[in-house]
């Protein structure tokens, strides 16, 4: 299994925890798995393929225990992640911006717009926060709100002379000549989603946390990692895709996530949190598929077929978002 430390809800808000998201296997089905609360009020429902926990105002942070089986009931494996109930937004006294980093999960804009009104706007579902003193910053305005996100990049991109913080006259990577002339007042918050085109190394990374705390020490960020693609394929090009480059696909994106956890933990937890975009997204359900015909001689019964196994449908998206806001939540409080 693949789990985080640590997983956040706020008040009011539901945390779903997907078995396919957090087993390393081909077929997760093929394995029985259990849910216990082991630290805290037992809170939630499990019901096989999906763990649900509507968290209340006044619920207490709990510890959630993960137990893999074999169909001899077999241990396997057995992991926990600490849930922490976050309160409910405060509106920042004073204005802060916020500056959401990443590849084409950032440039396409369902995630950032909708971040950005459950933070800022009202009504809604989920009931947005009606937050005043946010400003979100960055250079592509496409579809209205602004961000770096750029299609196709990596972490290396935003550390080269291709990069949006690059200064042509230094050549260096420079956030504060970076604001001055795009006009932001400064840096506050940072989200941070790249590794689905390069599982970068940690020097790399490292490299571009470091250049963010040196131009602000006080800065604070959410880290996230990678989703898994799905057993259904459609990765977009020709060629043969079957279970065991899906399967190669999960081992590589499980051990990436747990890499940059260490990371964030070992050396930048004062700054960033590591929020796991993985074990909330249900991978099975919210990517994008078609319904086909199930063989060239029947085509009126129709299966599920991806058409694009990297990147999810709107609905996996708005997870990502929802993933994303209880984490940053923990900065507004």
């Amino acid at each position: 299994m693949s789990l985080p430390e640590n997983l956040y809800i706020v008040e009011g808000n539901r945390l779903e925890i997907f078995k396919h998201s957090i087993i390393n296997a081909i077929n997760p089905d093929n394995y029985y798995l259990e849910a216990t609360i082991i630290n805290g009020e037992p809170k939630g429902y499990f019901y096989d393929r999906v763990y649900i926990y509507d968290a209340q105002i006044g619920d207490a942070d709990m510890t959630i225990q993960f137990t893999i089986k074999n169909d001899k009931l077999e241990i396997i494996d057995t992991q926990k992640s600490i849930i922490h109930v976050v309160e409910k937004a405060s509106n920042p006294l004073a204005n802060k911006t916020v500056l959401l980093i990443g590849d084409s999960f950032t440039q396409t804009d369902v995630y950032p717009n909708e971040l950005s009104r459950r933070l800022k706007e009202t009504g809604g579902l989920p009931i947005a926060d009606e937050l005043e003193n946010l400003t979100f910053i960055g250079t592509n305005n496409f579809d209205g709100l602004p961000r770096e996100g750029w299609s196709g990049k990596s972490w290396s991109h935003f550390l080269s002379n291709k990069s949006p913080f690059y200064n042509p006259k230094t050549k260096q990577i420079d956030f504060e000549n970076y604001c001055k002339v795009n006009g932001y007042k400064g840096i506050d918050y940072v989200v941070i989603l790249l590794g689905t085109n390069d599982f970068s190394n940690n020097t790399i990374i490292s490299s571009l946390f470091n250049k963010l705390i040196s131009y602000n020490p006080n800065i604070k960020g959410i880290v996230t990692g990678v989703i898994t693609p799905t057993p259904f394929g459609g990765a977009g090009s020709e060629g043969i895709h079957t279970n065991q480059t899906y399967f190669k696909g999960v081992v590589n994106s499980l051990a990436y996530n747990r890499k940059l956890e260490t990371l964030v933990k070992n050396n930048y937890k004062a700054t960033f949190v590591f929020a796991d975009i993985l074990p909330s997204l249900d991978t099975q359900n919210n990517m994008q598929f078609a319904k086909v015909p199930s063989s060239f001689r029947n085509q009126t019964t129709l299966v599920k077929q991806g058409t694009n196994n990297v990147h999810p449908a709107k609905a996996g998206y708005l997870q990502i978002a929802d993933i994303i806001y209880n984490a940053f939540v923990t900065f507004l409080q």
